[in-house]
């Protein structure tokens, strides 16, 4: 089926972090936690990285991302769900979002791209050496002499063709956001940091302690 990973990039210290969105941090560790529990890791090239994992933790991309930028600086924040195919990518600030970029590959269009405000350069060549690999993948449990003329036109419209059937179908673009995201911050999602890149690690606990003059762990990240 698939899961559900988001994750957010900062130049913040993993107590910064805790401090801004009122977290509950286990004790450092050197390396992540081996479940699939929230957790936040410092990086020795001065990125912090906040990861969560669904069903069995909290939606990272439901929170507030501008309380997870440094002042005068900015943030990122990727989201990937397997189970629809879909991507994202975005960058904010203190006060504002500056760009995104997300991919749907549940539809039709398996190069789909949404794409707000202005990526840097780097996007296009991401996305030109992304999609050369997407061309003449257009098809797969389809028949040539039965295809869609919708897919027809998506297949002309990259310069590829409709393959025959039985042939390999590959959502090359999925991975779109995930790269631009490791370019500006060496971290992707599928992959965890290498060895020595990590400085401390923290696991997110849930607050379990709430009482009835205090707010739940998801009411406190979420506002409910």
């Amino acid at each position: 089926m698939g899961f559900n990973v988001s994750y957010l990039a900062t130049r913040l210290s993993a107590a910064e972090l805790a401090s801004n969105y009122r977290l509950e941090l286990g004790p450092p560790e050197p390396e992540v936690p081996s479940s699939a529990k929230p957790f936040i890791a410092e990086l020795s090239n001065g990125w912090t990285i906040w990861w969560s994992q669904e069903p069995d933790s909290f939606q990272l991309n439901k929170i507030n991302p501008h309380l997870g930028c440094k002042q005068g600086q900015h943030c990122y924040v990727v989201s990937v769900s397997e189970f629809c195919m879909h991507s994202s990518i975005a960058k904010y600030t203190p006060i504002s979002k500056r760009w995104s970029v997300a991919h749907h590959g549940d539809g039709n269009d398996p190069v789909h791209l949404k794409i707000t405000g202005q990526p840097p350069k780097i996007f296009s060549e991401i996305r030109d050496e992304v999609l050369q690999r997407q061309r003449n993948q257009i098809v797969d449990a389809v028949k040539v002499d039965a295809v869609p003329d919708e897919l027809k036109a998506i297949a002309e419209r990259i310069g590829g063709s409709v393959k025959p059937w039985g042939s390999s179908s590959v959502d090359y673009a999925f991975d779109i956001p995930m790269l631009l995201g490791r370019h500006f911050f060496n971290f992707i999602y599928g992959q965890l940091p290498e060895k020595g890149t990590i400085l401390q690690c923290y696991e997110v606990l849930e607050n379990t302690s709430a009482s009835p003059g205090k707010r739940s762990f998801r009411q406190r990240i979420f506002g409910r």
